[in-house]
């Protein structure tokens, strides 16, 4: 993949002299001076061109076709404009350094997607946790730790130097910036490394622009995500956002925080998250087509088609799907219907309160309401589906177990998906330090402190609102339903006892 870099742009060849706009659908008319082109140009950044923002959705909302390219210029559009307002309301603290520094963070930080952005990334959690160990990340994505190899690079590190020897020109283009682009700094700051020595105490509020709460990655897919699959629910007042930053503190290390008068514009931003979650990304047919790619790689990887996850990365998302029909069995098949829209269907959708131990439901359970005491064995059934679903390896030896009991032969490996964002129970108690911190007259506060409407949302939205889907081919949905139950209640001593079934 490098070396195709090299053929398509020699590092030696970059110039900072093209100048012009941008239309953009969700930022509107965006200007880009020589050093913006200088960096779009370079073939990481292109290749995001060919994978797709939002995986699958746009089998359910047409519209949804941008991509990974499109939102990381949105990301890094915002990140400048965060950034140049803080430099206004902080100008002994951020300089234009620091201001590019962010920007080029916010071009870069998607660049390690595999084809079809997260649909793989399950496959490949244990070998990025080691890597982000040993690299001293902090709570890693697989596309964070190879976002960290690519931008590692020797290919990127001799583009960094030609840009930064442009940039020391004399006769520098009156529109290029005269800075520096810190490599190392830009580096730590896509990869989340907050304990790194290299990023001082007092810049660490970069990386809340990057990777935080209210972070500009965020801002932006809510808004792009909106436009194009066509939802009104990512609705932002951006201007107020951005207007209301400030840089705050908690002990000796910065913060991107928000002053008080600008808390309706946060929560609103936790709102469209909260719908756009329950209306766009996990939509039952875009999590039953990636759990179908995600399948049909899985089975490539245990025969050894796939044998290092650097190599997906010079797939794109149709050269993936063409791949896959070489793979065989049931690769092939899976392929086939994911381009002609074949999904498996819908067998059954459960909540958390749709589950029942002996002698005691969770149905009681409701939004905003006091937690009722709850029997420990119920407890430890829930904890047991809970890990058995979010751990790859035991979620297929899962889906396995019930297909051998309700699928024929052809159908017994791919053709069974379930699907789970987690079955936790409602918490109570949430750390003040995860939430941004809020600059009031009484000093430093945490916005889960000061709003019910994201308290309520971050104690009873990913309880409430995520579900558990199994599906399978058409025809086999009430002999699927009845192993997965029983299943269940013989590993864990849970009943489902509500949800939907299918037909």
């Amino acid at each position: 993949m490098v070396n195709e870099w090299e053929s398509v742009l020699d590092p030696d060849r970059i110039r900072l002299e093209e100048e012009g706009f941008v239309r953009d659908p969700v930022h509107g008319h965006v200007h880009l001076n020589g050093l913006d082109f200088a960096i779009l140009d370079l073939p990481p950044l292109q290749r995001l061109r060919q994978i797709s923002q939002l995986s699958f959705v746009d089998r359910v909302y047409p519209g949804a076709n941008h991509t990974r390219f499109e939102h990381s210029f949105g990301a890094a559009t915002t990140c400048g404009r965060i950034m140049t307002a803080l430099s206004r309301k902080h100008h002994r603290q951020v300089d234009e350094d620091d201001v590019w520094t962010v920007k080029v963070s916010g071009y870069f930080h998607d660049t390690g997607h595999l084809p079809f952005s997260h649909a793989l990334e399950p496959l490949f959690e244990r070998f990025a946790g080691e890597r982000a160990s040993e690299l001293g990340m902090t709570d890693a994505k697989p596309h964070e730790v190879f976002s960290y190899y690519l931008l590692n690079t020797d290919y990127v590190k001799r583009a960094f130097e030609r840009i930064n020897d442009q940039l020391r020109k004399r006769n520098l283009p009156k529109n290029v910036p005269r800075v520096q682009l810190d490599h190392s700094k830009i580096l730590k700051i896509i990869s989340n490394i907050r304990s790194d020595k290299s990023i001082s105490t007092s810049d660490k509020y970069m990386l809340d622009i990057v990777h935080g709460y209210s972070d500009a990655d965020r801002i932006d897919y809510l808004l792009r995500d909106a436009y194009y699959t066509g939802v009104p629910h990512g609705e932002i007042d951006v201007e107020r956002l951005i207007e209301t930053f400030c840089i705050t503190s908690r002990g000796k290390t910065t913060h991107l925080g928000i002053e008080d008068k600008g808390i309706q514009a946060m929560e609103a931003l936790y709102v469209s998250r909260d719908l756009m979650y329950s209306t766009v990304y996990l939509h039952h047919a875009a999590r039953i087509a990636e759990a179908m790619v995600l399948r049909g790689a899985h089975y490539a990887i245990a025969e050894d088609r796939i044998s290092n996850p650097f190599d997906l990365l010079a797939l794109s998302d149709p050269m993936l799907l063409n791949r896959m029909r070489t793979w065989g069995h049931p690769a092939q098949d899976i392929s086939s219907r994911l381009v002609y829209r074949r999904f498996l269907k819908r067998c059954i959708v459960f909540k958390i309160t749709d589950l029942a131990g002996k002698g005691q439901t969770l149905q009681g359970l409701k939004p905003g309401l006091p937690l009722p005491k709850i029997k420990r064995s119920l407890l430890r059934g829930v904890d047991g589906l809970n890990k058995r679903l979010r751990d790859w390896k035991d979620r297929v030896s899962l889906e396995e177990a019930i297909s051998r009991d309700a699928l024929p032969n052809r159908f017994r490996r791919g053709y069974l998906v379930v699907d789970s964002p987690g079955l936790a129970l409602p918490n109570d108690d949430l750390e003040e330090e995860e939430y941004p911190t809020v600059q009031t007259r009484a000093g430093i506060k945490s916005l889960i402190e000061l709003s019910p409407i994201v308290r309520s949302i971050e104690r009873d939205g990913k309880t409430f609102g995520r579900s558990v889907l199994v599906a399978g081919p058409q025809g086999y949905e009430h002999r699927i339903v009845k192993s997965f139950k029983e299943h269940v209640s013989a590993q864990f001593q849970l009943g489902v006892v509500g949800g939907q079934t299918f037909p």
